[in-house]
């Protein structure tokens, strides 16, 4: 729901959430420079369903980050009918990718997901297939429809 990667969900801090305005600061992303996104209400939702018992918003042991979510991810992939279907937790960023570029374009796919150039996004998250490129083109006919020539 947010397109980060999960490194920065295992270091996410309450201090840089904020739920009131929908946004969650990530101090040190990949880039090196802090970045702001927005939360959508339903992350907005869960996260305030969630219990503050730590300064993380996903506590490992002693109070450190976790380093994987190995076996929630595996609980989730059983629950769902889907294990050994090879699918990582990395795969729900690229269809966040892929899903934002298609319902609002490759930019903005771009920039939520915080890349340095679209054409990482284009070629990492949302390679435009033929039956992408035959979408937009039936999508375009609607909007500027031909007249027949009779």
């Amino acid at each position: 729901q947010t397109g980060t990667r999960l490194s920065e969900v295992l270091r996410a801090l309450w201090a840089d959430i904020s739920l009131e305005g929908g946004t969650w600061r990530i101090p040190s992303p990949k880039a090196g420079v802090p970045q702001v996104i927005p939360l959508s209400g339903a992350t907005r939702v869960l996260l305030e369903a969630l219990p503050r018992v730590s300064l993380l918003v996903i506590p490992g042991k002693s109070g450190k980050p976790r380093q994987s979510l190995r076996g929630p991810w595996e609980r989730v992939l059983e629950r769902a009918g889907l294990s050994g279907a090879g699918l990582r937790i990395h795969d729900l960023r690229r269809r966040f990718g892929l899903d934002v570029a298609r319902s609002s374009g490759l930019h903005m796919a771009s920039k939520l997901l915080r890349h340095s150039s679209v054409a990482v996004t284009e070629t990492h998250y949302v390679p435009l297939g033929i039956d992408l490129l035959r979408d937009a083109v039936e999508k375009l006919a609607v909007v500027v429809p031909f007249r027949s020539a009779s």
